[in-house]
Order: C-alpha cells, then sequence, then structure tokens
C-alpha cells in the first residue's frame, strides 16, 4: 500500500500525469523507497519559477512551475525527474552537512550535485523511454539523453543557472555554519 500523498483535482496535468505514473511498472520500485523515506506531495506553483520543477526534501515536496508545462508531457517527466531527486535525497543531505562542517568546497559541492542530478537524470530518462515505448506515457514525455557526456550536462546546467542556484545553497550552508559560530 503506497502512502504517497497525491493532490489531486490540482491541476489537469498534474492528475494525468499521476495516473500514468502509477501504471508505469518501471517506477514502481522508486515510489516505494521514497514513500518509505516520507512520502511526498506535489505542489502546482502558478507564478514563473528558474525551472520546470524542483525537490523540496525539507517539505517533501515536488514543486511544478505551471507556467513551465504546456503539455502532460513535460509535467510526466518533470515528475519522474523530481522523484529521482526525492530517492537521492539522503545523500544530498549528506553533501550539505559537508558543506555546513567545512568539509567541502564550493566547486567541488557544486559539482557533486551535478553529478547526483545527472545520474539521476539519465535513470529517468531511461523510465521515461520504456514508459513511452509501452504506451503508458505519450510520445514526447522524455528528457535529453546526457548518458556518457556528464561535461556537456554541466555545461547546459551552468548555462540555465542551475550551477549558480545550488552554488547559493552551499553559500547559505557555509553561513549557517558562521551563524552557529557565532551564537
Amino acid at each position: 500500500m503506497w502512502l504517497l500523498v497525491f493532490l489531486l483535482s490540482i491541476h489537469p496535468f498534474i492528475n494525468e500525469a499521476l495516473t500514468k505514473i502509477r501504471q508505469c511498472e518501471e517506477i514502481k520500485p522508486l515510489l516505494e523507497r521514497v514513500n518509505q523515506e516520507g512520502g511526498f506531495t506535489i505542489q502546482p506553483l502558478e507564478e514563473q519559477r528558474p525551472f520546470l520543477a524542483y525537490w523540496d526534501g525539507d517539505q517533501r515536496k515536488i514543486l511544478i512551475s505551471l507556467p513551465h508545462h504546456a503539455s502532460i508531457n513535460t509535467v510526466i517527466s518533470s515528475i519522474v525527474f523530481e522523484l529521482h531527486n526525492a530517492y537521492t535525497d539522503r545523500r544530498l543531505i549528506q553533501l550539505a552537512n559537508l558543506a555546513r562542517e567545512g568539509q567541502i568546497s564550493r566547486e567541488v559541492y557544486i559539482r557533486k550535485v551535478e553529478r547526483m542530478e545527472f545520474k539521476n537524470w539519465n535513470h529517468a530518462y531511461i523510465i521515461l523511454e520504456r514508459g513511452v515505448q509501452s504506451g503508458i506515457f505519450p510520445p514526447g514525455s522524455t528528457l535529453p539523453n546526457y548518458f556518457d557526456d556528464f561535461k556537456e550536462y554541466l555545461v547546459i546546467q551552468k548555462n540555465a543557472g542551475h550551477s549558480a542556484y545550488i552554488g547559493e545553497m552551499f553559500d547559505f550552508l557555509v553561513g549557517y555554519r558562521y551563524l552557529l559560530r557565532l551564537n
């Protein structure tokens, strides 16, 4: 039994995407793992955000920026990818702790988080491709393929501002460490 908290009737694309995602056998182990770690909710955002979607590990939410999503395809691919980020949340917490403790540099932190997301991206790509091939997901519900090229992926993420966002997270974590020292 899944204890996943799905917010139904919040947006037609999200409802349809969740229905299709739950039909995909390939994603069930991932959903079960995320569920074991506390489940998740999906929150649509009506305002424009810099990214299509993102995982908020503190609130265990996938936030979907609806202005970015013109079709069910992009909602499906965003949710599948962000479920992978939810799955690797423990590793992200470990990296955050290293940053707080001053044991990892900003550049290394950014690279490690981007590497983790690169792996998540590629695994999400495989699931989405299989979902499309099996007819569960509509054609176009995929992601670009970066299997062997982390450097290309990293350039794209830097140009999109994603790496800068991760750097801001690092800065916050390091700033938090300094605030603790002052108190």
